[in-house]
């Protein structure tokens, strides 16, 4: 399936895989939901911490993208629940993660640590995609 397309978690085989990917509006996570999307994945939804830009210290490839581009937009235009959250330990916010029933996490360019509460509840580990060799170029702390 293409990334023009609308993405429906429940027409894929039950043997398909339910991710959530933890992102940010910056221009790293919009090219790994458009890869997933892409292959035909089950993306069950998209946590943003925040909508404020990033820093301009992060690498180059990394850097804030253009709203009419961002995450948040891919992910409504594909069917993809978007869940915004400014606390990752929030009971709102683990409910609607929960709910998802996610076999895997995601991880490209998310601002925030994921604490245990979240992980540990994993079948799967949690993957963290980095543009760069860490921790050298892990990027602001």
């Amino acid at each position: 399936m293409n990334v023009r397309g609308k993405l429906s978690c429940g027409t894929l085989s039950s043997s398909s895989a339910r991710i959530v990917l933890f992102g940010s509006e910056g221009g790293f996570s919009r090219p790994v939901l458009e890869q997933l999307l892409g292959h035909g994945l089950c993306v069950a939804a998209v946590v943003i911490t925040d909508t404020t830009p990033m820093g301009g210290n992060f690498p180059i490839g990394v850097r804030q993208a253009p709203k009419p581009h961002g995450l948040a937009e891919l992910a409504a235009k594909n069917g993809v629940e978007v869940i915004r959250t400014q606390t990752l330990t929030d009971r709102l916010f683990l409910g609607r993660l929960k709910a998802k029933q996610a076999d895997i996490f995601l991880v490209a360019c998310f601002r925030q640590k994921i604490p245990a509460c979240i992980w540990q509840e994993m079948k799967h580990p949690c993957w963290n995609l980095h543009p760069s060799l860490l921790p050298g170029y892990r990027g602001p702390s």
